[in-house]
C-alpha cells in the first residue's frame, strides 16, 4: 500500500509544464471517453500514427485551462507516467 500523500499536493509533468493536483489522477483514467472536444482531440491522437506508443486508454484530465488542456495516462517501462 503507498503512503499516504499529504493534502495540496501538486504534480507536474516537466520543469516548464504547469502544476496538477495530485488527486487528478486518483481512479480510473476515462478522459479518452469524453465527448467534449478537447477529448476528441486526445482520441485523434491516440489514433494516428504520431500516437504510437502512447496508452490507447487509462487518460486522466488533470488541468482545463483557458489555453490548453492537459491528460496524462500511466505508461510502461521507465515511464510510469
Amino acid at each position: 500500500m503507498a503512503p499516504p500523500r499529504p493534502a495540496n499536493t501538486l504534480l507536474s509533468c516537466g520543469i516548464h509544464e504547469p502544476p496538477f493536483p495530485a488527486e487528478a489522477v486518483l481512479g480510473p483514467g476515462l478522459a479518452e471517453l469524453g465527448l467534449d472536444p478537447e477529448s476528441a482531440v486526445l482520441r485523434s491522437l491516440l489514433e494516428h500514427p504520431d500516437g504510437a506508443g502512447f496508452p490507447a486508454t487509462g487518460w486522466h484530465r488533470v488541468l482545463d485551462g483557458p489555453d490548453e488542456t492537459i491528460f496524462v495516462a500511466r505508461g510502461t517501462g521507465d515511464m510510469p507516467w
